[in-house]
């Protein structure tokens, strides 16, 4: 079997499908959302389903060598990413207006994030190493993305890095 988060993770979205249907009255009978609801999360050490590892941080050296086989934007919004602790997706969504440079350490909130569901803030902050590299993407046009790479370009970029260098 899978994992034991993958199992409940998925009860929990069939639950969600169902509460739903349910909620909007595209399903009547809810004798089938009830049950659902009876059903117990996978609880470690009480089952046979396994966990995943722990994820660890990517080696220094690992990311050095994907540097090498990647675009100089690509290098610098991985560089970004290590500078800053941001997520890709939320470097990639920055614009020039979205930066405050009025101070020596430059701000970004970001409008949306992963928790802005919750009410919680988002500010990224820029110090001298990441403003290196912001300068070379700002444009006078305010709403311009700095990273304006295409769907999934990124990740793939990284992937196919990851797979010329047989990395796991």
């Amino acid at each position: 079997g899978g994992p034991r988060g993958t199992f409940n993770a998925e009860v929990g979205r069939i639950r969600r499908i169902f509460r739903f249907s349910v909620e909007n009255e595209l399903l009547k009978d809810v004798t089938v959302l009830n049950k659902l609801e009876a059903i117990s999360p996978l609880l470690a050490g009480r089952t046979e389903a396994h966990d995943n590892a722990p994820r660890q941080a990517v080696p220094h050296e690992q990311i050095e060598a994907v540097k090498e086989l990647v675009s100089e934007r690509c290098r610098d919004l991985i560089d970004l990413q290590l500078f800053t602790g941001a997520r890709s997706g939320e470097l990639m969504k920055l614009t020039s207006g979205m930066i405050d440079r009025s101070r020596d350490v430059w701000t970004a909130e970001l409008r949306e994030h992963k928790t802005t569901h919750r009410g919680k803030v988002r500010k990224l902050a820029f110090g001298p190493k990441a403003q290196l590299i912001v300068r070379k993407y700002l444009s006078a046009d305010p709403d311009v993305r700095l990273f304006p790479f295409r769907g999934d370009s990124y990740r793939h970029a990284i992937s196919r890095a990851c797979e010329q260098l047989e990395l796991p």
